[in-house]
């Protein structure tokens, strides 16, 4: 029985999508200091070795999507939606898709490029 449970499980993570993730609710919400681009390009920059991220960013709306996906393949692993609310205070909301990425490994990296606001 647990071993039919691990296989459902593997493969509802292998065939997530952008639009699976987008659907899900943030696992955490932080604002961070600094700007939403900086804090994009660094999301980027920590991801791109062990994960294929893809950045959109938005100038004139002062906001950034930073998609993670596995290097195997198209599964998405999570999201980071970056909006600007102050001069220099980005809040990020993160979403995931099941599995071991998750909101610990998505806020450690978040963290590594800037810190909480207030904190």
């Amino acid at each position: 029985m647990r071993l039919i449970i691990v296989a459902i499980g593997v493969a509802t993570l292998a065939g997530c999508s952008v639009e699976d993730v987008r659907q899900r609710p943030p696992v955490w919400s932080v604002n961070y200091s600094g700007q939403f681009d900086d804090l994009a390009n660094c999301l980027v920059a920590q991801t791109v070795q062990e994960y294929v991220p893809g950045p959109q960013i938005y100038q004139r709306d002062k906001r950034a999507i930073v998609t993670v996906s596995m290097k195997s393949g198209a599964s998405v692993l999570g999201e980071y939606d970056l909006h600007q609310v102050g001069d220099n205070v980005t809040r990020i909301d993160f979403r995931a898709a099941p599995g071991p990425f998750g909101a610990r490994g998505g806020r450690q990296i978040a963290d590594r490029c800037g810190k909480p606001a207030g904190g």
